[in-house]
């Protein structure tokens, strides 16, 4: 009788220890390297690759909350406004764990590996032949 509840305890913590050792690696990261507003100042790239400066007349803000909302103006009229998530995940560029956002808006979602540099932020297209965003704070 002893032996089959020895058993029927270790299969139960063997059962358990497992379950518990095969839960999914958290991938989210931090957020508030992103949150503040930030100005388009170049988008370079495409099958072209060439690289464009918005002019004086049109300024892009982009702009993070703490809340995981973000809005996107030009001349403060909204252009795209949704929900963003940040991870880590594998970059089609480098093959590397990379930082990648993740924008919802309302009728598409947008994917992009990122990085900060004091005060600039860098956005890359998550596809080939993509562009690349440059920002700088506000």
């Amino acid at each position: 009788m002893n032996y089959k509840f020895l058993i029927a305890a270790i299969t139960i913590i063997s059962l358990f220890t497992l379950a518990i050792g095969c839960k999914e690696a958290k991938t989210e990261i931090d957020n508030a390297p992103l949150i503040d507003q930030w100005r388009l100042v170049q988008i370079s790239g495409g099958i072209e690759g060439k690289t464009t400066n918005p002019d004086a007349y049109n300024t892009t803000i982009l702009e993070f909350t703490k809340e995981g909302n973000y809005i996107e103006t030009k001349n403060g009229q909204t252009q795209r406004q949704g929900k963003y998530s940040v991870s880590k995940g594998q970059s089609i560029y480098t093959h590397q764990r990379a930082s990648l956002i993740k924008f919802e808006g309302s009728s598409t979602v947008s994917s992009f590996n990122f990085n900060t540099k004091r005060d600039s932020l860098y956005l890359n297209d998550e596809v080939y032949d993509g562009f690349t965003y440059s920002y700088v704070r506000q």
